[in-house]
């Protein structure tokens, strides 16, 4: 039978009639153990339980556990209802993750689970202000917590069997100022024993203790503790940041603390008589202390303000000490020693304006000067700690007797001890009059570096000048000699210049200016140099290389109005440009030192090659160059061409959008408007078709459609280079005179086709698209995909034995001309790479962003979704055609290379094909073609800049 009605799981049907009996009638009585912890962690972890105080603000953990008290074998519990009471004052419930503070709490972190089935809670109410546990007033936090588990139904099992269980889980956070706080349970109302045992008492287990006079009810209590934070503020003697013996404590300084993590008010605390403070009774959190600088000192320790963190291993924070300088006045007297004894004697008068210097720290730099006052004293405040030296700066005229032999004072100071009578005695030094030699030399500086070097010859007749005293009155000139020397004799004491007269077409290179002599006391000065550099001119020839020889032959014509270029320097900033003129010839005159590049602008229709492309000249004095030619050659003519794609016009817009698919294996065909040129071709894997080696002419151009697909739209292209449409449309698989003029590309005169039913095939299709629409236009392909990652695909011509081909490290697979006459590889998502290598056959090649086709004599292949294109030559009569993309892209071609860089950060590269034809369409964006050597033909159509 069931304690319970089937259909109110909350309400008892049937009472055991233990719980009525009188006591002398009870044969089981059962007593209920009740614990209460206080842990670091949440219970359920390995918890460390607390043993200390609890530093106030620090999180901590209550844990509440009840048991079968018998000895003789407990049954545990299966219904009981608990009153839960705390301090508000003291104790902050944490509810974060908790159902609100009433109603069913079943679920909750609060229940155990084995007591899954919670009955009922009251209300979570707040005590007033220090008011006492009272049973009969419902003043507790947490009222009538009930749980239950019916072990004989499988619902749960009783707890307090074996061991104390938790029943209920609780985080407080300590927040009030208090010594000690009291968690106290009380059994509230009926429990139920599984063994249907009567409660006699309820008793404490470890550290909880039965309160008295209050049936049913246990308690225990934490102590909660303040934090503090000390130390010792001295004064630091010798200013060396530590605080050594006899070095005393600094009594009244303001010691200020400031909690950087939550809002709290602290006052500055004032150092004792031994220099000592603390601030006590501090919750937990982050501080910084600081000192209060007295003024005239300066703090030696710590660098930066403390940053100190309490929390409940560390409590108690000492010994943040805070050091102090107290800085000293460093004087004297500057006199004039008349006796010359090192002695200032009576009457030995003071002297004013003398220079006396500061060296602090005598690390042979001065940071302070000054100069002494009308009565010689002077008087340095303000100075901190170290060792630091004290000179003076010797007037002219004047030798030091104190401190002897024109020393200074070396001293370390002691912090608060001025130090005094650091006197500079001077004595008058009579002389007579001497004068002073100047020479030196003026050369050729030949690579013009500013120094003479082995081989750099003097100069002769040059004038070089002095200005004695540099006031003009009395200025000297001397004519170099032949091996470039100079002399002046006699020159008074005093501070002169010397300069010279720079020659015509010369820059100087050293000095930078004149030379500036200070002869005081007369000296003999014979190293003054004056190196001078000569201008130069540079030059050379632009001409048409008609045989690629690299030099000038016979006939071979001057090219005129060619730009070229001179970087000074080699700085990469262009500083003189002049056109070439009717002979060919470019001149840069008056060019100075250095080594300089030159580089010209090639003209359209020519390219570069390598006679260099560009000179770098280290320029020498006096030497002109004439021989800087520059090589062109002339760029391939573009063949006429008309190009176009067939193509899946979906949307019937007549656009070939990206999402659209280029259709393989229709017939185009082209006819002159005189019948006397006809010629057919397919189209390709990518849908594109091409008649190249066209002369000028009225073309049509004629599609035939293929079975299973219908007309959806014809689109007229435009003809490069001068990006006008061209010809007109009849019905949707014909254009007409279409003009081509000598030269001209033809680009995207297009056919947008449609499936015209849907087959059971085609159903299938959307897993492969691509090779569904080749089958369906007659075409036997066979499709291989990449993955959804970055690829790298390579496919080897193997000629007549097929394409091989490899996906990333997988073996390769060879696909033979009688599976497929068509192979169609999509990369799919990723930043993928192709790189296909040719055989000696003739390869039909045409690049697009992202799109590879070519067609060989045995096979056609198309790669479409990669990012990068890399195609190698076999060998082969090969031919390329390369489109631009909707972007600013950059083409680069040198010797056998070219590299076409899309703007979208696609490339196409091609290496060894004969013959390549570069694409630009005619729109907005700039295209920029940088051709070098190259031994290829390479034609540029369109809007190549």
């Amino acid at each position: 039978m069931s304690w319970f009605a089937p259909r109110s799981p909350h309400r008892l049907t049937r009472r055991r009639s233990l719980l009525v009996q009188p006591l002398e009638h009870r044969r089981v009585l059962a007593d209920l153990g009740i614990n209460i912890g206080f842990f670091t962690e949440r219970p359920g972890l390995p918890a460390n339980e607390i043993q200390t105080p609890v530093l106030r603000g620090e999180t901590f953990f209550v844990e509440v556990q009840v048991q079968d008290q018998r000895a003789a074998g407990p049954a545990g519990v299966i219904a009981l209802p608990l009153n839960i009471d705390w301090n508000s004052d003291v104790l902050n419930v944490q509810y974060a993750g908790n159902q609100p503070p009433s109603g069913n709490l079943a679920g909750n972190p609060i229940v155990t689970a084995n007591f899954p089935e919670l009955r009922s809670v009251g209300a979570i109410n707040t005590p007033t202000l220090n008011s006492t546990f009272d049973p009969n007033n419902p003043s507790f936090d947490l009222e009538a917590l009930r749980g239950g588990a019916l072990p004989a139904f499988g619902s749960g099992q009783a707890i307090g069997v074996t061991q104390p269980d938790p029943f209920s889980q609780l985080s407080f956070v300590a927040t009030a100022n208090a010594t000690e706080t009291f968690v106290t349970v009380q059994l509230a109302g009926a429990i139920s024993f599984a063994d249907a045992a009567v409660l006699d008492d309820v008793v404490g287990i470890d550290a909880t203790t039965v309160v008295a006079n209050i049936p049913n009810t246990v308690h225990a209590s934490i102590t909660i503790v303040g934090g503090s934070i000390s130390g010792t503020k001295f004064n630091d003697l010798n200013g060396n940041g530590t605080r050594d013996v006899g070095e005393p404590g600094v009594q009244g300084v303001a010691i200020n603390l400031v909690r950087t993590d939550a809002v709290l008010n602290v006052d500055p605390v004032l150092t004792d008589a031994n220099g000592d403070y603390v601030f006590s009774d501090l919750p937990k959190g982050m501080y910084t202390i600081s000192e209060t600088v007295p003024a005239g000192s300066q703090q030696t320790t710590p660098a930066n303000p403390y940053n100190v963190e309490l929390n409940q291993s560390n409590q108690n924070v000492t010994d943040l000490d805070f050091g102090n300088f107290t800085q000293v006045i460093i004087s004297g007297t500057k006199f004039n020693d008349l006796n010359g004894n090192g002695t200032r004697d009576t009457g030995e008068s003071g002297i004013v304006g003398v220079t006396i210097n500061l060296d602090r720290d005598n690390n042979g730099s001065i940071d302070a000067t000054m100069l002494t006052a009308a009565d010689g004293t002077y008087q340095f405040t303000g100075v901190g700690p170290g060792t630091h030296a004290i000179t003076e700066t010797l007037p002219v005229g004047f030798e030091q007797t104190l401190p002897a032999n024109n020393q200074g004072y070396v001293r370390t100071v002691t912090s608060g001890v001025n130090i005094v009578n650091l006197d500079f005695g001077n004595r008058e030094v009579v002389t007579e009059e001497l004068t002073s030699v100047v020479s030196g030399v003026k050369f050729n500086d030949i690579n013009g570096d500013g120094v003479r070097q082995a081989g750099e010859n003097g100069v002769g007749g040059i004038t070089i000048q002095i200005d004695v005293n540099r006031n003009g009155t009395d200025v000297r000139s001397a004519i170099t000699s032949a091996d470039g020397s100079f002399r002046f004799d006699n020159i008074p004491a005093g501070m002169h210049s010397v300069a010279e007269m720079l020659p015509i077409n010369a820059v100087q290179t050293t000095p930078n200016g004149v030379f500036m002599i200070d002869v005081n006391p007369p000296a003999t000065i014979d190293n003054l140099l004056f190196g001078n550099f000569t201008l130069t001119s540079l030059s050379g020839v632009t001409f048409e290389d008609t045989n690629g020889n690299n030099l000038r032959d016979t006939g071979e014509r001057a090219i005129a109005g060619v730009t070229a270029q001179l970087d000074l320097d080699s700085n990469g900033s262009i500083d003189l440009s002049v056109l070439t003129d009717a002979n060919g010839r470019y001149v840069f005159t008056d060019v100075g030192p250095g080594t300089h590049r030159i580089t010209e602008i090639v003209p359209p229709g020519f390219i570069s090659l390598p006679t260099p492309a560009e000179y770098s000249i280290p320029n020498r004095s006096g030497v002109n160059r004439n021989d800087l030619d520059f090589a062109l050659r002339r760029q391939a003519e573009v063949d006429g061409s008309i190009q176009g794609f067939v193509y899946t016009d979906n949307d019937f817009d007549g656009v070939f959008d990206d999402h659209e698919f280029g259709l393989p294996g229709f017939v185009i065909t082209l006819t002159s408007a005189d019948n006397t040129i006809t010629r057919t071709t397919t189209t390709s894997a990518d849908g594109s078709y091409v008649f190249s080696n066209l002369p000028a002419g009225n073309y049509r151009i004629a599609q035939t459609q293929t079975s299973g697909f219908g007309d959806a739209s014809i689109s007229l292209g435009k003809v490069l280079p001068s990006g006008t449409a061209r010809g007109t449309t009849e019905g949707f698989n014909t254009f007409v005179d279409v003009q081509l003029g000598e030269n001209e590309t033809a680009i995207d005169y297009n056919f947008g086709e449609v499936l015209t039913a849907v087959t059971k095939r085609m159903t299938l299709a959307s897993t492969n698209l691509r090779q569904e629409l080749a089958t369906d236009a007659g075409v036997p392909a066979i499709s291989i995909r990449g993955t959804q990652a970055d690829d790298l695909i390579k496919v080897i011509n193997r000629a007549g034995q097929g394409f091989e081909i490899f996906i990333n490290d997988q073996p390769g697979v060879i696909v033979r001309p009688e599976q497929a006459s068509q192979v169609t590889i999509d990369g799919l998502d990723g930043l993928d790479r192709i790189e296909y290598t040719g055989s000696d056959q003739a390869e039909q090649i045409s690049a697009r962003p992202a799109q590879l086709s070519v067609i060989t004599p045995n096979q056609s292949l198309g790669v479409f979704n990669v990012n990068a294109i890399r195609v190698s030559g076999g060998g082969g009569n090969d031919t390329a055609i390369l489109r631009d993309s909707t972007g600013a892209d950059t083409l680069g071609a040198r010797d056998s290379e070219l590299l076409l860089l899309l703007a979208n950060g696609q490339s196409i590269g091609i290496v060894n094909v004969p013959t390549v034809q570069a694409i630009s369409d005619t729109d907005a964006e700039t295209d920029t073609a940088e051709v070098a050597a190259i031994d290829f033909v390479l034609q540029l159509a369109g809007d190549w800049v």
